[in-house]
């Protein structure tokens, strides 16, 4: 081989005893004729510094000759040789520039020798090492494996067989994301011709190559990647450094730089003396292929081991995680992880105190340190390299890193919150499905991102099995419908001295033209108290005929047409009513609520053309149909259990059903001062397709209240809606849904009726595994939606979502999605208060939490018995978990309304999965310290990006301000000696005393501070599905305790603290 540039086209230069390289070199071996180069990718070239450099034949071996250094295209990162099926050795480029070395990546060590093999490792090696003590190196280009390049010409004994390596430059740059090789970016570095090629975009014919010797074939066998994952355990280095004969097998075929005789250190010196190549004794051997585990397994499970004459390595090589790269000279520390015995400094919120495992690739441009020194003589070259492979721990410290399979131990490692949103976990498919595009993360997920192969591989897992989906993110039995829209108000005596009635028709009047539909569209009203009412809105009226029905028991339609009316054509009428409504039952003091007659009465109004239901509900349903009793005792609010969870009676649910038969959901506004039992009325919803809103003790005077039931309606006219929805279901064979979480009525085993499908609602499914899966390679979720849009338009949504199959437990393990499983234990825990009771949920999540725990502690090894180990991708599961036993839905040992905690129940189960993470666990960031030095840009405007902070006490400062962010609400919280400046610049006001007790919006001030934090909190609301109202708040304000109580790490008289609920965990741990 010869690293002459491409243009030069003078042959192989001989050595200098005069002799050419030739294929008859007994130690240089090719493979036969392969396919001709491709392309290779155009950021895996760099141009290095290169001796000119030629092989020879001597008594021990070909010799590595160079001469004056020149330019070569390099593929940084891709292979020097290959074989097909067949592993081989290769040494290292050898550079020289200016008297200095250069070395691109390593093992972070100075030897100027860089093994490389496609296979086994075999039983055989003996080597003979120099060190270049001068070596430095420079920057790796960021996806590439790194090759190692020293400052001078060495030469090197090795009697080898099939040595592979993760970092063979015969193995093909792999795809990130997969385990196989992409099918057009095949590259061998066999000669410089090819190169230039190559570089210049140019594929071009095979070049030609002396007798015997072609090109590799592309498809070989790759030994450990970072993309396919560590390799298997097998015995130590130390163990298989056994020589073995030379065989030199006829019928296997290699490429590349074969045995290179290397002298050790002295013996360099002196041939630099001698200007003479000399080699030690020995000679190079051809290589047998023998089958056995990959390098990388030989390399993971090592103890340094001492030199010959009772020398050390100083410092043993470790593949390092991008971004964690040791540097030489002026040595900085990383910043620690603070442990719960060493809390921050205050007002520190710099991200690298955030726990987070991200792969920055900024550190990559710096120095590795001297890692190899004081060499001592007589030391063999196979010692040496034994006894640094020995020391190396790729596998359990680097390779993890990079493979997401890195361990974290929670009790050790406080901050395991990343500074940004958490990320879903990227799926890695196999070759074939490469160039597949699985939909939106938004809309489909699942828990595991590898599905197990077998239901007792699942079960060892101790991982929940389901999918979220979100299908409406932004089989009809009629023609197409018009956009219909119902509401029925509550008019007792408490629905109008709430005032909601007034907000209502104000808000309507407003958002009227904004309804989704089109020229069909009809609209129609129903108000009740003891007594239901009709209002007649055909066109001709000089104003709306309101028409009352007394009869509860059994009520029916006064008059079959011009109750529901087309919106365009009675417009005026529509407004009149709209006008008229708010003081029409000013004086009224009727105290009951017919609401089963008025559902019953809408049921039969809406059957012919099925649309939307909208109810308005401000105390118990006590008359007619349908009538409830208070069920709660306010002095159980706070014990361990909750009862009264489930309907105390069906009327509900059967309505709902025979409403879903026809098309029609219901929407339920629950706006009440007392107790309404939620739980029954919650069924009305639930299986009709339909959605709840919750707003307890309701006042119109309230400003806080009232301005999110404005938010709220407004979102809910104007948003996307589709009609006489089914969602289908499948996936693969062996594969089976056996549970359904959200509402909705299910048809058959694999298909939901929908009569209304919006944006804003979610649904999860429980999978099992009915059939071993070993058969295959992929399994795939399919999630087809048929609706009718508000246009009138049939439409059909499909998603798809394929993921790989797994055979063993730690792949299971480092596949999980922890957000997805926290969203799908929510919805199982719902089911199992109602099911069972609230404490069995509660000790479902501990014992999901010690489950997982559990069974990573029987795949690794490391960690002591003062460790909580955990997988990098499930470090933040306990807190999540800590985060639901803490949420309204299933806290105990604090007072909470029935109907709040049903409530909250009903948002776990149909809450997309991005709004139910932030509702368990609010965004919390410091906004005093907003700059421009982290930021970015969106549509023009720049908003800096503030670190997320721990939900701790701990992380508030007295000077500062942090805003919470809960997903329907935002609270900045305001400490008693923030600085006069932050007041006057950001809240207009001259000190923390003069700030409003009552402060719901940011003030316009023209300052860099003011700007900075309104465009911070103003790309957080264009997040949101509609914007939410932020409520400043001060240090010493009566609305203080709901910050602090959303604290949700800190202890509380009821609940540990999270420093606690591990040590809780690791107790029961066995």
């Amino acid at each position: 081989l010869s690293s002459h540039s491409s243009r030069d086209p003078s042959p192989i230069p001989p050595n200098r005893h005069g002799e050419n390289l030739s294929s008859s070199s007994p130690n240089l071996i090719m493979s036969n004729s392969q396919p001709p180069l491709r392309r290779s990718h155009p950021h895996q070239q760099s141009r290095l510094p290169v001796t000119n450099m030629s092989l020879h034949r001597s008594s021990s071996g070909v010799v590595l000759n160079t001469s004056q250094p020149r330019i070569m295209q390099h593929s940084v990162g891709r292979p020097v040789s290959t074989v097909h099926n067949s592993p081989v050795i290769s040494a290292s480029l050898v550079t020289q520039n200016s008297g200095q070395s250069k070395s691109v990546g390593g093992l972070q060590s100075t030897s100027s020798l860089q093994l490389s093999g496609g296979g086994p490792f075999p039983s055989g090696l003996q080597s003979s090492l120099t060190v270049a003590p001068n070596s430095r190196q420079v920057p790796l280009e960021t996806g590439s494996y790194p090759i190692s390049h020293s400052q001078e010409v060495v030469s090197q004994n090795v009697t080898s067989q099939n040595i592979p390596s993760p970092f063979n430059q015969s193995s093909h740059q792999q795809r990130l994301g997969t385990s196989h090789l992409p099918p057009d970016t095949y590259s061998q570095n066999v000669g410089p011709r090819s190169n230039q090629q190559k570089s210049d975009g140019r594929s071009g014919p095979p070049q030609d190559l002396p007798a015997g010797l072609s090109y590799a074939s592309p498809h070989m066998q790759t030994s450990a990647s970072v993309i396919s994952g560590p390799p298997l355990q097998q015995q130590p280095l130390s163990q298989q450094v056994t020589g073995m004969p030379h065989q030199n097998i006829q019928g296997q075929n290699f490429i590349g730089a074969s045995p290179v005789a290397i002298t050790n250190a002295q013996s360099y010196v002196q041939n630099q003396q001698m200007n003479k190549p000399t080699s030690q004794s020995g000679s190079g051997f051809g290589m047998l292929p023998m089958p056995g585990p990959p390098l990388g397994s030989q390399l993971a499970h090592q103890l340094l081991q001492p030199l010959p004459g009772g020398q050390n390595v100083t410092q043993p090589g470790i593949l390092s995680q991008p971004g964690m790269l040791p540097v030489t000279g002026d040595v900085q520390k990383p910043p620690p992880i603070l442990g719960y015995t060493q809390p921050p400094a205050p007002n520190q919120f710099s991200a690298s105190q955030v726990g987070t495992t991200q792969h920055d690739t900024h550190h990559l441009g710096k120095r590795y340190p001297q890692q190899v020194s004081n060499i001592q003589k007589g030391q063999t070259g196979g010692d040496i390299l034994a006894s640094q492979m020995s020391g190396l721990s790729v596998t359990q410290l680097g390779f993890n890193k990079l493979w997401g399979m890195e361990s974290i131990d929670l009790l050790q490692n406080r901050n395991v919150l990343p500074a940004e949103k958490v990320e879903p976990p990227k799926i890695r498919l196999h070759q074939e499905f490469l160039d597949s595009v699985n939909c939106s993360p938004e809309i489909f997920r699942c828990t595991l991102t590898k599905i197990p192969e077998t239901n007792s591989l699942l079960q060892k897992s101790r991982l929940p099995l389901g999918i979220l989906i979100h299908p409406f993110k932004d089989l009809n039995l009629r023609p197409p419908q018009p956009a219909v829209y119902l509401f029925l108000l509550d008019v007792s005596q408490l629905g109008v001295e709430c005032g909601y009635l007034r907000l209502f028709c104000d808000i309507l009047l407003e958002e009227l033209d904004k309804l989704p539909g089109d020229g069909r569209t009809q609209i129609g009203f129903i108000t009740y108290d003891s007594s239901v009412h009709f209002y007649n809105l055909a066109e001709g009226l000089s104003q709306p005929q309101q028409m009352i029905v007394v009869d509860t028991d059994d009520v029916f339609l006064p008059c079959p047409d011009n109750l529901l009316v087309n919106l365009a054509e009675s417009r005026e009428l529509v407004k009149d009513l709209l006008n008229q409504l708010p003081t029409k039952f000013v004086n009224s003091h009727d105290t009951n609520s017919s609401l089963g007659p008025a559902l019953q009465a809408a049921y039969k109004l809406m059957a012919p053309t099925g649309g939307r239901v909208t109810v308005f509900q401000s105390c118990l349903p006590n008359h007619g149909p349908g009538l409830l009793t208070a069920r709660e005792d306010p002095s159980q609010r706070a014990g361990k259990e909750a009862p009264h969870l489930n309907p105390a009676t069906d009327f509900y649910k059967r309505l709902a059903l025979d409403c879903s038969g026809q098309q029609v959901a219901v929407d339920l506004f629950l706006i009440n001062s007392q107790y309404s039992d939620l739980a029954t009325l919650s069924g009305i919803s639930r299986f009709s397709g339909g959605c709840i809103y919750h707003f307890p003790l309701f006042r119109a005077s309230d400003t806080v209240l009232s301005d999110s039931f404005d938010r709220s309606f407004r979102r809910y006219l104007t948003r996307k809606i589709g009609f006489e929805a089914v969602m289908r279901i499948r996936c693969s064979r062996g594969l089976a849904i056996h549970t359904f979480h959200g509402n909705f009525f299910v048809r058959s085993t694999d298909l939901l009726s929908l009569p209304n499908v919006n944006p804003d609602t979610g649904f999860g499914m429980q999978m099992t595994i009915e059939e071993s899966l070993s058969d295959l390679q992929n399994v795939c979720f399919q999630a087809a939606l048929l609706y009718t849009s508000s246009k009138g338009e049939r439409r059909i949504r499909v998603h798809s979502l394929c993921l790989p199959v797994a055979a063993n437990l730690s792949d299971i393990l480092y596949s999980a999605d922890q957000q997805c499983i926290v969203g799908l234990l929510a919805k199982m825990a719902v089911d199992r208060s109602h099911q069972s009771s609230l404490s069995d949920a509660r000790d479902a999540f501990i014992n999901v939490a010690i489950d997982v725990l559990s069974a990573y502690k029987l795949v690794q090894s490391s960690g002591g018995p003062t460790s909580l180990l955990t997988p990098s991708n499930l470090r933040l599961l306990p807190l999540f978990i800590l985060a639901l036993l803490k949420y309204v839905a299933f806290r105990t040992g604090q007072s909470t309304r029935l109907d709040d905690r049903l409530f909250a129940m009903c948002q776990m189960k149909t809450l997309p999965l991005t709004n139910l993470i932030q509702a368990i666990y609010p965004d919390m960031y410091p906004v005093h310290c907003l700059d421009d030095k982290v930021r970015f840009y969106v549509e023009g405007v720049l908003v800096p990006q503030p670190p997320r902070l721990h939900l701790s006490a701990e992380k508030l400062d007295s000077h500062g301000a942090f805003l919470m962010d809960a997903g329907d609400h935002m609270m900045m919280y305001v400490g008693h000696n923030i600085s006069s400046q932050f007041c006057s610049a950001v809240l207009g006001v001259p000190s923390f005393s003069a700030i409003p007790e009552e402060m719901y919006e940011l003030p316009e001030i023209e300052s860099p501070e003011s700007e900075r934090l309104r465009n911070f909190v103003n790309h957080l609301q264009n997040e949101k599905p509609y914007q939410t109202m932020l409520h400043v708040i001060r240090d010493d304000s009566h609305y203080r305790g709901k910050f602090i109580e959303r604290l949700i790490e800190d202890r509380s008289e009821s609940a540990l603290s999270y420093y606690e609920f591990l040590q809780h965990l690791k107790s029961n741990i066995k």
